[in-house]
């Protein structure tokens, strides 16, 4: 379980279709290679994954404390980030829905490197709030 900066109600303050937060980092090559080795896998070429930009878009919109449990992700790969290039992510909320007393959302995000082509798509289901 992850805990994670948000306002105290922020389930109830999301709206389906909210744009969150934009980010921004450059692929450099001591990025690279750490996500490689933390990995074990030397040919790896996604370090996004490491930082985690779908709750990082979430977080930076919103303040407070909110525990998460990531339940289920899909990613779309589509091209390398190239070393050197300036990543850029958006996020918004795709769904939000409550199924036997707990309350679900769906973020998806996609990212595109600084000649806008498209790196990777990815969707996250997070059950809010933790177990109870």
């Amino acid at each position: 379980m992850s805990t994670q900066k948000n306002s105290p109600n922020i389930y109830d303050n999301l709206v389906v279709g909210e744009q969150l937060a934009h980010l921004e980092y450059i692929v450099t090559p001591e990025l690279l290679e750490e996500y490689q080795e933390v990995v074990g896998y030397t040919e790896a070429f996604y370090p996004h994954i490491a930082a985690k930009e779908y709750i990082e878009v979430i977080k930076r919109k919103h303040a407070g404390t909110l525990p998460v449990i990531s339940a289920k992700h899909k990613d779309e790969y589509y091209a390398p980030p190239p070393v050197g290039k300036r990543i850029q992510v958006t996020g918004w909320v795709k769904d939000k829905y409550e199924r036997r007393g707990r309350n679900w959302l769906v973020v998806e995000t996609f990212a595109v490197d600084e000649d806008g082509r498209e790196i990777v798509r990815s969707e996250h289901s997070f059950l809010m709030g933790g177990v109870k």
